[in-house]
């Protein structure tokens, strides 16, 4: 669908965005402004990463014992706002987390290297659970306030 600028001109004559409120009732106006929120990312088709994605390990947590010091080492902030769930440390000390089996490839990546950096710690994506069940287990062991609304995609952290 082509956008005109007739489109555009008309949204903003009904948008008023220092009030946050827009007009979308004009289909092409909403598709032009949310296209930088639809990206596709190559690693999102690539198979081998699908392929990887799918392998995940599905988690249990009610019959999964937890290691504490993992536990410890993910702030439940970092935990909720990646919605991911440290698990065991394994190998040489790498942190295994669990993931939320709804997000996509690139998200799952930005999420590690977030957490690579912000942890200074090697981590690895062994588990995969719904976002549901993570919510639930990361309200357990935190205690951090469950908003009832999955945590934000990592494209759209601000850190």
């Amino acid at each position: 669908m082509k956008i005109q600028k007739s489109d555009i001109d008309k949204f903003r004559a009904k948008s008023d965005p220092l009030a946050g409120s827009f007009d979308f009732s004009n289909s092409s106006a909403k598709e032009f402004f949310m296209k930088d929120f639809e990206v596709e990312y190559p690693e999102d088709s690539d198979p081998r990463l699908k392929k990887w994605m799918k392998s995940l390990e599905a988690i249990d947590f009610n019959g999964t014992p937890l290691e504490n010091r993992a536990i410890d080492l993910v702030p439940g902030a970092v935990a909720r706002r990646y919605n991911v769930m440290p698990v065991q440390f394994i190998g040489n000390n790498a942190l295994a987390i669990a993931v939320s089996e709804e997000l996509k490839v690139s998200d799952v990546l930005d999420a590690m290297g977030s957490l690579n950096y912000i942890l200074k710690h090697p981590i690895v994506v062994k588990y995969k659970a719904s976002s549901e069940h993570l919510r639930k287990t990361i309200k357990q062991y935190y205690n951090v306030p469950d908003i009832g609304q999955p945590a934000i995609p990592v494209k759209y952290a601000i850190l």
